[in-house]
């Protein structure tokens, strides 16, 4: 599909495929949420248009997607040249298939903007010629959410945090990590103290997780020995989706659902039959109620002829004896 799509609304409930392995690039030191929301906007438009590779997009949609919480008219113009920057900067790796090396790629080839932008305008957005080859690979990691999800969250760690815990959230036993492993996934450094990690940054982003989207997370320290003065070592996290995906049905379960439901088209069909036959029954015995009634009428329409017939004849009896 090469045509350009023009995009006057962008679906905030739209499919994000993603993949943690293949997306390491984007959160690197200077990588921001506004980032992150620009291109899993991207994705999500490149999976509903039949990966279409070249966008029209209203400058109003665009900047309310890099900033929801700031996304004022007055600040369009600086929000789309910002935006517009931070989409040229934006960079990903494929491995390379066969060999041990790794693709770098843009994520968008070019970006056209207005020089005077207002809100009815549009941003003309090509994506980068790589997008197709990691998107082929992005669906098999089996790594799919909802846009709005990563559009509610605030900060870098919570979009991180979620994206980690949404990749765990099948497991049904405790999800561990290591602290040091934790601190340089969620805050990308491991220099903050542990207790200032679990604190503000971990807490705070797992209340908003909470809050805010499908899934729900609780974690637990643990620490080297069972003694409450001794280090953490990890953390320990339950992460559970509030919406319970349907699980796959075995072959014995669809065999079964097959028959029952061939077994419930069967008492539909005999119902049905038994209605049929009540309705005819039915019908019957109107109709013989009709023919009763009918058959009543003559005999009592009859009956009163043949009143009057007698009534004539006595009348006329009368009359001829009074003429005699």
């Amino acid at each position: 599909m090469n045509e350009t799509v023009v995009i006057d609304k962008i679906r905030i409930d739209g499919v994000v495929f993603d993949s943690l392995k293949l997306t390491k690039m984007m959160f690197s030191d200077y990588c921001t949420k506004h980032h992150i929301n620009l291109i899993f906007a991207l994705l999500s438009l490149y999976n509903d248009n039949d990966k279409a590779v070249s966008y029209k997009i209203k400058l109003k949609e665009l900047c309310k997607i890099y900033s929801p919480t700031n996304a004022r008219i007055k600040d369009i113009k600086q929000l789309t040249k910002k935006a517009a920057e931070d989409l040229m900067d934006l960079q990903f790796t494929i491995p390379n298939k066969g060999k041990k090396t790794l693709k770098l790629h843009h994520w968008v080839e070019t970006v056209e903007i207005p020089e005077n932008p207002s809100d009815d305008d549009y941003a003309e957005i090509v994506l980068g010629k790589g997008i197709e080859e990691y998107f082929s690979q992005i669906k098999e990691q089996n790594l799919v959410y909802s846009l709005k999800y990563i559009l509610v969250l605030s900060t870098l760690t919570e979009a991180k945090l979620y994206r980690w815990a949404y990749s765990k959230k099948g497991f049904n036993n405790d999800v561990p990590i290591s602290i040091e492993d934790a601190k340089l996934l969620f805050v990308g450094k491991t220099t903050i103290t542990t207790t200032d990690f679990i604190r503000y940054p971990l807490t705070s982003a797992i209340k908003k997780i909470n809050e805010k989207t499908d899934l729900h997370i609780e974690f637990e320290p643990v620490r080297a020995d069972s003694t409450y003065k001794t280090k953490i070592t990890s953390l320990k996290f339950k992460i559970h989706c509030k919406c319970s995906p349907k699980k796959a049905r075995t072959d014995s379960q669809k065999k079964s659902d097959k028959e029952r439901t061939k077994a419930l088209w069967q008492t539909a069909n005999d119902q049905a039959k038994i209605i049929e036959q009540q309705e005819q029954t039915i019908q019957a015995q109107q109709d013989q109620i009709s023919k009763l009634t009918n058959e009543n009428f003559l005999v009592q329409e009859n009956k009163e002829l043949q009143a009057e017939n007698l009534k004539l004849k006595l009348q006329r009896a009368s009359y001829t004896k009074n003429r005699a």
